[in-house]
């Protein structure tokens, strides 16, 4: 799954399937054996990549889209799994906001400190 935009603009909740009683399901193929993540910043969340030519970027994160990104791109060629954690102006020693890669690398919720990610 790509969610398109900064996590911390939008976030993305999934509740399950609702199936019709009389509907055919498929087994899902196995999950490619390659895992790749990311941890960057805005060229890696795809900041800017949906601005119109005409349009400056205004940071809107309706101009981001992960899945044009280069992150993307490349987990898709080599057909692995995927997770990226990555932010816009975020850096490791120094950020364009208060919290650094190193703080929020294993959140699932960039802006909650108890949202721990599990590793396994």
């Amino acid at each position: 799954m790509f969610i398109i935009t900064n996590a911390d603009n939008h976030f993305t909740s999934f509740y399950g399937f609702k199936i019709d009683e009389n509907a055919i399901t498929i087994k899902f193929n196995k999950l490619p054996k390659l895992k790749i993540e990311f941890y960057s910043n805005s060229i890696t969340c795809g900041h800017g990549v949906e601005v119109p030519i005409d349009t400056a970027d205004s940071g809107k994160p309706e101009y981001f889209n992960t899945y044009k990104a280069y992150s993307a791109f490349t987990v898709r060629y080599f057909n692995s799994q995927y997770r990226c954690t990555a932010k816009s102006g975020i850096g490791i020693m120094l950020s364009w906001f208060n919290l650094l890669m190193p703080e929020i690398f294993n959140r699932v919720n960039p802006n909650d400190k108890n949202s721990q990610w599990n590793f396994t």
